[in-house]
Order: C-alpha cells, then structure tokens, then sequence
C-alpha cells in the first residue's frame, strides 16, 4: 500500500480541516505538518494490549515499539461531513492491512473513541496536548493538488509526526481474532500485559506518540 502519494487531512490544532498535502511531504521534516491520524488500542478480555513493533521498511520510526495500529484518514468529502467515522472506517482497513485483523473482526462499532490528542515528534523532541472529543463537521471544499517529493535517497531521520491524533480504544476475545502481521508493515506483534508494557516502554524504542500519550493516560485503565 503505497501511502506516500495519498492527500492526507491538513488541520489547525483544533481539527478544522485547511488543505491537503502528500503524505510524504507532511512527515519530512522540512515541511512538517500538522494533520489528521489515528490511534488504535486493541486489547483482549484479559486486558493484554496486541503492540507492534514497526519494520525497518517504515520511514518514520522504524524499530519502534508502538501501540496495535496507527495511520491516517485520506482527504475525501467524508472527512468533512462526519470525520470521526472517516477515521474509523480507515481504522479498520489499516488493521486488516497491517495485521491481518478481518473487517469482520473488529468492525465499526467496536472502536470506542477516547480522545484527540495534538502532537509533534521530532528526533530531538516530542510534546503533545488533548484537545478534546467535540468533533465539528464542515463544509466540504475542494484544495488543488499538491506536489510530492521523491523518496529516493531519504532516511529514517529525514522524518517526524505532527498530528491530531484520534484515540481509538477496543477490546476483542484474542481467539476471535486473526492475526497476521505485513512483513512490509510490522516485524513483531504480540499481546503485552501491563506489566510487560511497562519493561517494554522502559527497555526499547517506543514510538512517540505512545510516549505522550501515556504521560496523560494509562491505556491498560480504560477497560477497568
């Protein structure tokens, strides 16, 4: 799935949609810039968390340890009118994409959304802040097409985050669930308690995203 040619949702830090970039564009860090994306928590009835660790083959922040699934909504005329099921809808498609997780498994309903959280992550430093769970619809407006750069030649270091980041929360039977990760997507997947999670956040690469948000909220407390 070749996602670096995609419209992503360019915002404001209050969520309103103001244009769209390439998505190649919107994580090199010279031309950073802050979009619409999405965070998936799946947890099973033993509230275990299924984490991932990314593949060398991720531009940004490959060998990291990160939460089940994270990616973004592309710009269509959904993502104007009720954004909140734009992002679910892509939701479920990433999991199927990246872990093999069948639409059918985890459907619509199923995603329990928590909260927005704006952020930024650059090798030298990250920060973020809620924002809150007051989605606005608007407008639909057409933005002209924007340019892509070529990504021969970048690394890993080239690129950053800068996101509102939808929070999505869920919670399956492990056994009802099939698991598969995209070699080209994840090189690891495994199902974490909280006790693992916290050797884990201590000992390895952890995304940055995980990392703020975790400063906020402890994931393994929502379904208590």
């Amino acid at each position: 799935m070749d996602n670096f040619n995609k419209n992503l949702i360019i915002v404001d830090d209050t969520d309103k949609i103001i244009g769209s970039k390439k998505a190649l564009v919107s994580h090199h860090l010279k031309t950073l810039t802050l979009h619409r994306a999405f965070s998936v928590f799946l947890f099973s009835s033993d509230n275990k968390m299924l984490v991932q660790k990314r593949s060398l083959d991720k531009f940004v922040f490959p060998e990291h340890w990160g939460n089940t699934c994270c990616s973004h909504p592309f710009l269509s005329e959904m993502s104007f009118k009720d954004p909140l099921s734009d992002v679910k809808i892509h939701a479920i498609k990433r999991l199927q994409y990246e872990l093999g997780i069948k639409e059918n498994e985890v459907g619509f309903d199923d995603l329990l959304f928590k909260e927005r959280i704006v952020y930024i992550a650059r090798p030298e430093k990250s920060e973020g802040k809620f924002i809150g769970t007051d989605i606005k619809s608007q407008e639909t407006e057409i933005f002209p097409e924007s340019q892509n750069i070529m990504k021969e030649g970048l690394k890993s270091e080239d690129f950053g985050e800068y996101e509102v980041d939808y929070i999505l929360f869920v919670k399956k039977n492990s056994s009802d669930l099939t698991i598969k990760p995209n070699p080209s997507e994840v090189m690891e997947a495994r199902w974490v308690s909280k006790q693992e999670f916290d050797i884990l956040f201590k000992n390895e690469k952890i995304v940055p995203w995980v990392r703020v948000l975790c400063q906020y909220i402890d994931p393994f407390s929502y379904f208590k």
